[in-house]
């Protein structure tokens, strides 16, 4: 079961990265998940690992847990606008938008802060198509005219998620 290997697992750079086997956990849905991913974050949270425990965050947040949002906005603040994913295993924006989305209406409250003010705009907007927030159609409708390409194709992603046809 992975759920008891992430306890023992060394996070060495010679051993497979830990945190896709932690977003792997939350993606699985798996309520033994849990507790080992709480124990992670407090653990990572110690040892000042970020990347374990926005991760940890991120798995937490398809369990519907909004005590990690903080954690989450944490994480969208810190995360790197340019990186070498080689070296880098923390959360990519749309990962980050996509857990807040899974909070329902706290998460949509950090998603529409993030359409005001973040470099992760795009991600936002289509992250946001994935609730089922009555805020959703008509804000990426407006994002529709924005003036950042990026956020335009974000809001018609967004749109395509939500399905919705009053969207044409």
């Amino acid at each position: 079961l992975v759920t008891g290997r992430l306890k023992i697992m060394p996070y060495d750079t010679h051993q497979p990265p830990l945190p896709p086997a932690i977003r792997a956990l939350g993606d699985l849905g798996d309520a033994r998940a849990r507790a080992v991913l709480r124990d992670a974050l407090v653990s990572g949270r110690r040892t000042e690992d970020t990347e374990i425990v926005d991760n940890c965050a991120i798995a937490l947040a398809m369990f519907g847990d909004t005590d990690v949002l903080p954690v989450l906005r944490d994480a969208s603040r810190r995360r790197p606008t340019a990186c070498d994913y080689d070296i880098y295993w923390g959360p990519d924006a749309l990962a980050i938008c996509r857990a807040l989305a899974h909070l329902g209406n706290p998460g949509i409250e950090a998603l529409l802060v993030i359409l005001d003010e973040d470099t992760m705009r795009p991600a936002a907007a289509e992250a946001l198509g994935t609730t089922t927030s009555p805020k959703a159609l008509p804000t990426l409708l407006s994002l529709l005219d924005d003036n950042d390409a990026a956020v335009r194709v974000g809001a018609i992603k967004g749109l395509g998620h939500l399905g919705n046809p009053n969207a044409l």
